[in-house]
């Protein structure tokens, strides 16, 4: 009942979310990744708690990799299913934990191999407000399994297995303060994630991975600005039920790719990539010696990752502050530890025979090599001169047009300046198929066609993506 009261009246007020669904679709390009194709549905509220759930769909060009016995490139597709809940319930108890759980399938190229996953992550997300900042801390657990599709070559199973099967716990903390994430001109970003493969959680390896990064930004005069980017990654201890010491799985190394990318060099999509590479010397079979089969190079990743990047920014103030320019300085360095690379390149090694037979229609492969930069020692007080020596360094200008939240298109022109030192001589990638033996190492800088017509002595990299 209400009760009555001579100057108010109580009200009583009942409400019930609104069961609601969204759809988007979201294509995009990138000289890096080529096109991609998204479509995601997600229905709110499927109980009284906020039950969410979330589907995605997605295909891609898979221009980064093709298999080394194939030139063919797959047509990547990948599924993603979820729930999620905010403020996850415990009985009558509220917790103030986020709570999701994400289940995918995805057929993608890799280094070496194409290959089908299998992942199932469950997490919880917690976003308490300290220091005067609301910062983002997750815990989750993280099951990958993955298949080689196709042929492959037994001796590669030095870096991807041809199945393989990861258990880790993840731990994240990140933050950000941009005030416009668009076109930041001041605050900063911070991410740190972890993760610990064990066996004691069913994974065919055991390993810890490491990764941070740092973005600071700040305004300088009028609409002109600054912004510093640096980070890293580091994947250690990596060990197989027989404690035997191997290398990452190829779905946890990394390239100069991505936030890390030093434009100025191609990108993971060519043998040029800075970074490790593996030199195979694939020869005709003795079933058919009249087959052409060249040496090849393939980029494979790296277990340990630096960068450092800044802009020096201008927002124009015409089209509506939407255009704006920026001349970039980059540089990182991807490589092996000198241990790490020791033990891969004895793996790899197969003595005087031939490493694969091939077959009348495959080439034979009789050797295969890493080829690395050199090593950047984290525990050496040396540490800054290391890495400015053995990284790879660029500066460019770049272009960017932002439509609020709707579309972006990112244009950037980078030149090399440095390669990593090396003693020896470095090879063209054009010298490769007069070579039977692995160069010590392969120039990366290298020219390129600016829409196929303009001449650029270095490289260009194009990003365009929407959501409707």
């Amino acid at each position: 009942s209400i009760e009555r009261r001579e100057h108010s009246l109580d009200l009583i007020i009942r409400v019930q979310a609104k069961k609601s669904y969204t759809l988007g679709l979201s294509p995009s390009f990138g000289t890096r990744n080529g096109y991609r194709f998204s479509v995601d549905y997600a229905k709110n509220n499927l109980t009284q708690d906020g039950l969410r759930f979330t589907s995605v769909v997605s295909f891609s060009q898979e221009k980064l990799q093709r298999s080394v016995l194939t030139t063919q490139r797959i047509l990547g597709r990948k599924l993603t299913l979820g729930l999620s809940e905010p403020m996850l319930k415990i009985g009558n108890l509220v917790s103030p934990l986020d709570w999701n759980l994400l289940s995918g399938f995805e057929v993608s190229a890799q280094s070496l191999t194409d290959r089908y996953f299998e992942t199932f992550e469950t997490g919880v997300f917690w976003r308490p407000y300290f220091l005067e900042r609301t910062w983002s801390i997750q815990a989750k657990l993280a099951h990958e399994w993955s298949k080689a599709i196709g042929t492959s070559l037994q001796t590669l199973e030095a870096l991807d297995k041809p199945t393989v099967k990861i258990h880790e716990v993840v731990l994240g903390l990140s933050l950000d303060t941009r005030v416009n994430p668009e076109w930041p001109t001041s605050g900063g970003t911070f991410d740190l994630t972890s993760s610990h493969a064990r066996f004691g959680l069913d994974s065919d390896v055991q390993f810890d991975r490491y990764s941070a990064d740092f973005g600071y930004f700040f305004p300088i005069w009028g609409r002109l600005s600054g912004a510093i980017s640096t980070g890293g990654l580091k994947v250690s201890d990596v060990v197989n039920a027989q404690s035997e010491a191997l290398t990452a799985p190829g779905s946890r190394r990394a390239t100069l790719a991505g936030r890390s990318l030093v434009r100025g060099f191609p990108e993971a999509s060519s043998a040029l990539t800075p970074g490790p590479l593996v030199w195979l010397n694939l020869t005709p079979p003795a079933d058919n010696p009249e087959l052409t089969c060249v040496p090849t190079l393939r980029t494979i990743g790296a277990t340990n990752v630096l960068y450092a990047k800044s802009e020096l920014r201008f927002r124009s103030p015409f089209f509506g502050d939407s255009l704006g320019f920026a001349g970039f300085l980059d540089s990182g360095a991807a490589f092996f530890t000198t241990s790490e690379l020791a033990a891969l390149q004895s793996r790899l090694s197969g003595g005087d025979g031939a490493l694969d037979a091939g077959g009348i229609d495959s080439c034979a492969l009789s050797s295969a090599q890493v080829i690395s930069d050199s090593a950047v020692d984290f525990k050496n007080l040396s540490l800054l001169r290391q890495f400015f020596k053995n990284s790879y360094i660029s500066g460019g200008l770049s272009a960017r047009y932002i439509i609020s939240t709707f579309a972006s298109l990112n244009f950037d022109v980078g030149f090399p300046i440095q390669e990593p030192y090396q003693s020896g001589k470095c090879i063209q990638a054009s010298e490769l198929s007069q070579l039977r033996q692995a160069p010590k190492c392969v120039v990366r800088r290298s020219s390129s066609n600016l829409f196929g017509v303009v001449p650029l002595p270095g490289a260009y990299h194009v990003g365009i993506g929407a959501n409707f």
